[in-house]
């Protein structure tokens, strides 16, 4: 008799809490921190930091924009500062961050603490080349 009890407030259990999990899993799937929805990756990176990146056309392109502006403009040993939340910048163009942060993002930063990056950089001679803001 309490095993049935028991297999029964099990299934209770089970079919109460089943829909939350399966939405929750749902969701997660369809909505992912991933640049694009799984439906529209169409594209994939074939070399570099992000290869094997699967993305949309858009994405891949402003990826590869990235590398050949970054080629085009500095050096292998040069120093960028990209800005505004894009701290893979950095990996995908190749080169090295000016600041002791790899992104800023002026919204979550205090007002100060810019100086702060900039004094850094002065102090240890990271001359940038190139500076990309997204």
């Amino acid at each position: 008799m309490r095993k049935k009890t028991f297999l029964t407030q099990l299934a209770v259990l089970v079919l109460f809490l089943a829909p939350f999990y399966y939405t929750t899993a749902w969701f997660d799937w369809k909505f992912t921190f991933f640049d694009v929805a799984p439906e529209q990756a169409n594209v994939e990176i074939e070399n570099g930091f992000g290869k094997g990146i699967k993305t949309n056309e858009i994405y891949k392109n402003l990826y590869d924009w990235i590398g050949r502006t970054s080629q085009a403009y500095s050096n292998q040993d040069d120093y960028i500062i990209s800005y505004v939340t894009t701290p893979m910048v950095h990996m995908i163009a190749r080169r090295r961050p000016a600041l002791s942060l790899s992104n800023i993002a002026f919204n979550e930063l205090p007002d100060d603490y810019l100086d702060k990056l900039m004094d850094f950089m002065k102090r240890h001679k990271r001359k940038t080349t190139d500076g990309l803001r997204f």
